[in-house]
């Protein structure tokens, strides 16, 4: 049998008050390779949550979006690459607890 796949170690920290929430994260796979660093922000403010994050090697970031009504919830997200270009993302659904 093959050796399993060296999987990113990814560890990191958060800050959340008063609707701001900020993090850093720092992922590396074993055997000294370049780590990859990310940075977030996201803003909450009554039934809106918008968030941006940024990542390096190679550098890509994110923008988003969710609207939430009780349970119901409608989000938007779009990432963007270097090399794979942008993905948009579009959801709704029923969250876990009520709101």
């Amino acid at each position: 049998m093959p050796p399993p796949l060296d999987r990113p170690l990814e560890i990191g920290g958060e800050f959340e008050r008063d609707g701001l929430r900020l993090w850093l994260t720092r992922s590396a796979p074993s055997g000294g390779a370049q780590a990859d660093h990310g940075a977030g922000v996201a803003l909450r403010s009554g039934p809106l949550l918008a968030w941006a994050s940024a990542r390096d090697r190679p550098l890509r970031g994110g923008v988003g979006l969710v609207a939430s009504v009780r349970r119901f919830f409608v989000a938007a997200a779009v990432e963007s690459h270097p090399e794979l270009g942008e993905t948009v993302q579009l959801g709704f659904g029923l969250s876990g607890g009520a709101q």
